[in-house]
């Protein structure tokens, strides 16, 4: 009533009656600020050490793609797409997992994400070639190899050979 701080809001409770969480004004004029950051660099050191772990889950994702374990691979992608959404290349595995175990619609979406993030992703194309082949879709395969075709010429004549198998 008489305009002075007496605390800082620090959380809140919307629903019901509004509960509001506060600390004491004298504890925030004791908080050392000599080695304070702003919530901008508090948030991109966040954002770098959760990309960091990102890459740390990428990898074992690889390492468990190796062994052909799609099932616990497909965990790491979804948690690095968790972390990363524009992470092309994690689309990319999440539909090679897909696919591995059998879940060509999934598959299908994943490598399609993938190709919305980086269109020119000629392994994208492949997979994506690949799953509606083993769909029985040879019309979509072969549009697939025609897009193939302008990205990686090799990957592209291995894509044809095996649609023409």
């Amino acid at each position: 009533m008489k305009g002075e701080v007496i605390g800082v809001a620090v959380a809140q409770i919307i629903r019901g009656q509004n509960l509001n969480f506060a600390i004491p004004a004298e504890r925030v004029l004791r908080l050392n600020t000599r080695n304070s950051r702003t919530f901008a660099q508090w948030d991109a050191d966040v954002k770098k050490q959760w990309h960091a772990d990102a890459e740390e889950v990428f990898r074992k994702g690889l390492f468990l793609v190796w062994k052909e374990d799609y099932q616990e691979a497909l965990a790491c992608f979804e948690e690095v797409i968790e972390k990363k959404p524009d992470y092309a290349e994690a689309h990319f595995f999440l539909g090679l997992c897909r696919a591995g175990l059998g879940d060509y619609g999934g598959a299908i979406t994943a490598y399609k994400q993938a190709l919305q993030i980086n269109p020119d992703y000629g392994w994208a194309h492949y997979g994506l070639g690949l799953t509606y082949l083993l769909m029985g879709d040879r019309t979509s395969a072969m549009e697939e190899y025609r897009i193939l075709s302008n990205l990686d010429s090799e990957l592209a004549a291995e894509l044809y050979q095996t649609i023409n198998e």
